[in-house]
C-alpha cells in the first residue's frame, strides 16, 4: 500500500516542480511558446489530481487517520502550487511579449 502512496506522491511532487519550472526555463531560453504555458498549466493539474488520487486510496484503504492528519496541508499546497504556477506563466507571458514587442 505504501509503495503506491509513494509513486503518486514522488510524481505528483515531480510534475508540481515541472509546472513550476518550464516557464522560468522558457523565459531565460527566450523562447515564446503558448505550448509551454499550456504544458506547465497541464502538469500543476495533474499534481492536483494526483494529490485527489493518493487521499482516494487512503480512504479506500481505510486510513482515515492519515487523510484527517494531512488533509489541510495538501490543500494548502495544492493552492499555493496553482498560484506559484499561475504567476510563474503570467510573469513569462508578460515579459516575452515585451521582448516580442522591443524587437
Amino acid at each position: 500500500m505504501w509503495s503506491i502512496l509513494f509513486h503518486y506522491e514522488g510524481i505528483s511532487v515531480v510534475l508540481g516542480l515541472a509546472a513550476m519550472l518550464l516557464p522560468v526555463i522558457c523565459l531565460f531560453r527566450k523562447r515564446r511558446s503558448p505550448w509551454a504555458a499550456l504544458l506547465s498549466l497541464s502538469a500543476c493539474t495533474s499534481a492536483v489530481l494526483l494529490q485527489i488520487l493518493g487521499t482516494y486510496s487512503e480512504v479506500r484503504h481505510g486510513d482515515f487517520a492519515a487523510v484527517e492528519d494531512t488533509i489541510g496541508a495538501r490543500l494548502t499546497l495544492s493552492v499555493l502550487l496553482f498560484l506559484a504556477v499561475f504567476l510563474c506563466n503570467a510573469v513569462w507571458l508578460f515579459l516575452s511579449g515585451r521582448s516580442a514587442k522591443g524587437r
